[in-house]
């Protein structure tokens, strides 16, 4: 049958070289390859979204210093449309991202059941 494979103590399962895990990796990378310039869309509409929500701390001090303490209606209406657009914003874009990024994973994985079967066909 072969070798038993190695085990590690901490967690019963086989242990993994740092060679089987990069050539994983590597392997996995050809698949991702063609999807790249997508990948990176979804990454970039991802920290776009987390910037809106990061905005809101700030957007919430403005509103507390600059429209409720001096009661200013104006400052008050502007600083709350704002909170209101980096909510909607930062949902939109995580709703967009989320959607291309499950549609990029099923491509890939469509494309690695192609070459599966290509490979058993042969």
């Amino acid at each position: 049958m072969g070798p038993e494979p190695r085990h590690d103590r901490r967690h019963g399962s086989p242990a993994l070289s740092t060679r089987n895990l990069l050539a994983g990796y590597k392997r996995a990378a050809r698949y991702l390859k063609p999807y790249r310039w997508r990948l990176l869309w979804i990454l970039l509409t991802g920290v776009a979204a987390t910037s809106f929500g990061l905005a809101q701390p700030y957007l919430a001090k403005l509103l507390i210093d600059n429209a409720l303490l001096q009661r200013d209606f104006h400052a008050l209406l502007t600083v709350s449309l704002l909170m209101l657009a980096a909510t909607v914003g930062s949902f939109a874009l995580n709703i967009f991202s989320s959607y291309q990024y499950v549609r990029v994973s099923a491509l890939v994985l469509f494309d690695m059941r192609v070459a599966l079967y290509r490979h058993l066909q042969s």
